[in-house]
């Protein structure tokens, strides 16, 4: 919504030119990168990310359809783990700040580890779901 609000204002001010929002370009890429990362986590949450299917609809049924789960779980959870690391290393090695309204430029990168921080939280709630009950788990 406030995405929404600023780009509307945006789109004002320009056929009424009575101010200018020099911050708005900042605010709008913060924002915007707070807003694809944490829809990111959402769909990691509810399993909304894309899939190829076909392995595991091969295999369906089969014990070797819970070891690719196991498998894909585990590829991923270290995927997570190092978005985790090398995000906070990013974060520190940011000095500068934004040019309008002096933001720290560490602060629009924060968003990579601590979204995938909840990615990981939430690839481990799947892997100990596929161990502990294997026939709950759809593709």
């Amino acid at each position: 919504v406030t995405l929404a609000f600023l780009f509307l204002i945006n789109i004002m001010l320009r056929f009424f030119p009575v101010l200018t929002l020099s911050w708005y370009e900042e605010i709008v890429e913060l924002l915007f990168s707070w807003f694809i990362f944490f829809g990111a986590t959402a769909l990691v949450r509810s399993k909304g990310h894309f899939v190829v299917g076909l392995l595991p609809n091969l295999l369906d049924g089969k014990a070797s359809k819970r070891l690719l789960m196991l498998v894909v779980n585990g590829l991923t959870l270290i995927f997570y783990v190092l978005l985790v690391y090398y995000g906070f290393d990013l974060v520190q090695r940011t000095t500068n700040t934004s040019p309008v309204l002096k933001l720290p430029r560490s602060l629009f990168y924060l968003c990579i580890p601590v979204s995938a921080i909840f990615m990981v939280i939430y690839t481990i709630r799947d892997f100990v779901m596929d161990v502990l009950m294997p026939s709950k788990r759809t593709v």
